[in-house]
């Protein structure tokens, strides 16, 4: 009986392991440099995945990782996401899990880094049939303003409602 139940847990445990990839993005160049990561886990059960990265200059990096769940039949789900950034001596930088702005679903991030590797690791639990699926994007900037929308100018809105006055006026004189 003891034999079965051991042989169980050495499964239960070398299944868990195979769940754990590594991954190696190279170099972050800036500016503006998007990534597009994502990963699929084809089976229920915990997981660990490790993006390794190198930053050549100091830069700026934004990130969002998203749980993509696909609810028809519960096919893909996770369960308790969470992502950390590490440097390369492999200590915590940033927990994304408790970032201002992150939910249950979606962890995100902003960071200004030096040069030197770094890397997230990402966990979770695929709790849907099929196993679960995330993705993330990945921004590098040589500024804050680099990720900053640009906001019209009060001008701008004069000289449309300018504009559609005009169309509005050809229009009318059109009918008549």
């Amino acid at each position: 009986m003891k034999l079965k139940l051991m042989v169980i847990a050495m499964a239960l445990g070398l299944s868990s392991l195979a769940q754990a990839q590594d991954y190696d993005l190279g170099s972050l160049v800036v500016p503006n440099e998007l990534f597009n990561l994502s990963d699929e886990h084809n089976a229920p059960g915990s997981f660990t995945d490790t993006w390794s990265f190198e930053v050549l200059a100091n830069t700026y990096l934004a990130a969002t990782f998203t749980d993509l769940p696909i609810l028809q039949y519960n096919s893909k789900n996770i369960d308790a996401l969470s992502v950390k950034l590490y440097d390369g001596a492999n200590e915590l930088i940033s927990n994304l899990s408790y970032s201002i702005g992150s939910t249950s679903d979606q962890k995100l991030g902003a960071w200004q880094l030096t040069a030197g590797s770094y890397s997230f690791k990402v966990a979770g639990n695929a709790t849907g049939n099929q196993g679960g699926v995330y993705t993330a994007f990945l921004k590098t900037g040589t500024s804050v303003t680099d990720f900053t929308v640009p906001v019209p100018e009060p001008e701008t809105y004069a000289m449309l409602l300018a504009g559609l006055g005009v169309l509005a006026a050809t229009a009318r004189r059109r009918l008549r």
